[in-house]
């Protein structure tokens, strides 16, 4: 790889640039929990991490395309965590950079969470550098200190990302005509963060729809919400993806709907099917399961 921030150049500078930070949600525990199992488990565990984070980077190296010997971004990974540092050239105000970093982590997220590995992080802008042994830069600092707010396996936005997106949203006589708009949600809080999960429908307007990658999301999240049930703090972040899960199987459900000829009544029905009751899986109160202890004869 030609690195951006050192081809042709001596002397280290940074660049103005996008930078994104992610780590896996709960990578530690994931780990105890597997090791507690016994080395079996364990194996099998490192096994089906390898693989699927071996599979997400070489699938985000292939969008490092070159321009004059320049790769266009940097990339950096240490075990679950990654950053890309993505220079910005003026003259597409950042767009077209903007648009392929969202195109990236959008598919990076799905092909992680249909493992069942959910991830969080952050998107900053600012003065950046990195090589094979820093990183370095304010942006940097952003987008560790968005990822370090904790919250739902979410990729956010830093505020300075989002003025350039509503500059880039400006370009455009609707703002559903540019492509942040689908790639984009707010949150109730106000944070907008990546709506990766519209690679399960990468087809839908050619009017065809592959379920797996959506039954595998549902199936993922459903395993989460039953193995962390006795852990609000877990099971709260996986809640989160339960109805963001299941606000984009209504959204395109609509669109079913809407789309006249285009698919019929059992393609609408089966993406209602694999929603997820939410209720169903939440932890409950019950009865006291305590067991009595019985107190001795001579009581003072």
């Amino acid at each position: 790889m030609s690195n951006p921030y050192t081809h042709l150049i001596d002397k280290p500078q940074m660049r103005m640039s996008f930078v994104c930070y992610i780590d896996i949600l709960g990578y530690s525990q994931l780990c105890k929990d597997s090791l507690l199992k016994g080395q079996d488990c364990g194996n099998d565990f490192l096994e089906k991490l390898r693989n699927t984070l071996t599979n997400a980077y070489e699938r985000i190296k292939k969008h490092n395309h070159k321009f004059n010997g320049q790769d266009s971004f940097a990339l950096k990974i240490f075990t679950d965590n990654i950053v890309i540092g993505y220079p910005v050239d003026y003259r597409g105000f950042g767009e077209p950079e903007l648009a392929r970093v969202f195109g990236i982590f959008s598919e990076f997220q799905m092909s992680l969470a249909t493992a069942g590995f959910f991830v969080r992080g952050g998107i900053s802008y600012g003065n950046h550098f990195m090589d094979d042994d820093i990183v370095f830069g304010e942006a940097l600092i952003d987008a560790v200190e968005l990822n370090k707010k904790g919250g739902p396996p979410r990729i956010i936005l830093s505020t300075r990302v989002i003025e350039i997106v509503k500059l880039h949203l400006g370009f455009y006589d609707k703002v559903m005509s540019s492509s942040h708009y689908s790639r984009l949600l707010e949150d109730a809080d106000g944070s907008i963060f990546i709506n990766y999960l519209i690679e399960a429908f990468d087809t839908f307007y050619e009017g065809t729809m592959s379920y797996g990658p959506l039954l595998q999301h549902r199936d993922a999240i459903i395993e989460g919400l039953e193995i962390y049930k006795s852990s609000p703090s877990v099971s709260a972040k996986y809640v989160w993806v339960a109805r963001y899960h299941n606000y984009i199987c209504s959204v395109f459900t609509i669109l079913m709907e809407q789309m006249d000829g285009v698919y019929n009544e059992k393609d609408i029905n089966e993406i209602k099917e694999y929603s997820i009751n939410i209720e169903s899986l939440a932890a409950t109160p019950c009865r006291i399961t305590l067991k009595p202890l019985f107190p001795p004869t001579d009581i003072t």
